[in-house]
Parts: structure tokens; sequence; C-alpha cells
């Protein structure tokens, strides 16, 4: 047993790590988005919106918001998160977040029960999470088919 592994099944082993590495953090996000669809909910009133351009993230991706103020058993909050993970907002959601946070007064704001003052107004929705694990599956795939063409 002078080979642990064949150069194939270190190539798997190689391209599995860097999957999970980036993979990790997606996944992360979406169990979080999906334990705030259990999270129970109050009524909150409506502060301001916009969009930061420059983003709130790593990504610079111009971020939608929505400032409100709400109370959970008499103490008084206040965010401004609309979703688990930031809310990039292409130019084709612009109008879709101007009609949904436009004339409102009350909003119902869902809010994390061992931690009332972290809320959100979307539970469940990621953004484009899965979008971005969906490229990077793909991408992990296409190089190590790549790889295996690639032999020398």
């Amino acid at each position: 047993m002078d080979k642990l592994l064949s150069p194939l099944g270190l190539k798997i082993l190689l391209f599995a790590v860097i999957f999970l590495l980036c993979a990790a953090p997606m996944g992360g996000d979406l169990v979080r988005a999906s334990k705030t669809r259990s999270w129970p909910s109050v009524h909150g009133q409506f502060v301001a919106k916009g969009i930061a351009e420059t983003g709130t993230d790593d990504t610079d991706c111009p971020t939608a918001w929505v400032r409100y103020e709400y109370a959970v058993a008499g103490v008084r909050y206040k965010n401004d998160r609309i979703r688990s993970t930031p809310w990039c907002v292409s130019t084709a959601e612009r109008s879709e977040f101007n009609a949904r946070y436009t004339g409102v007064d009350t909003l119902t704001v869902y809010y994390n029960p061992t931690m009332p003052q972290d809320s959100l107004l979307e539970p469940g929705r990621t953004g484009r999470t899965w979008k971005s694990l969906f490229i990077l599956t793909g991408f992990v795939v296409f190089a190590f088919a790549v790889s295996l063409l690639h032999r020398e």
C-alpha cells in the first residue's frame, strides 16, 4: 500500500476541498435564510428606504435597504435589513423594490426570537445565493472535467 490515492483520487479530493471551502459561506446563508421562515412577526413602522449605490458588502453591488422601527415585549428596535443576505438590486429589480416599499406606513417585521434586534422584512429570501452556488458548482465541475482531459 505505497499509494494512498490514485492521481484521479487526488484530483477528486482537491476539487472537493476547493468546492467545500467556497460553498460553505453560501450554505451558511441558505441555512440562515431557511431559519428565518419560522421567526415570529410584529407590525413595524416604515421610516425610509433607499439603494446604496456602492454596496454594503464585498461584491460592491447596489444594495437595497428599508429603515424601520418595531417593538418586541415593550422594547423598541430599529433595523434596515430586508433579507437575510444583502439584496443586490439589479436595474430590473429597482421598480419591484420601489413598488413594494412606496406608500407603506406599516410593515410586517420578522425577528429572531432569541435576539429580537435581529430582524428582516422578507424571511427565507436569499437574493442571489442559489444562483451563485449553481455557478460555483458548474465552474468546479467544468474545471474538474478540463483537468481530466488535460493529462500530461
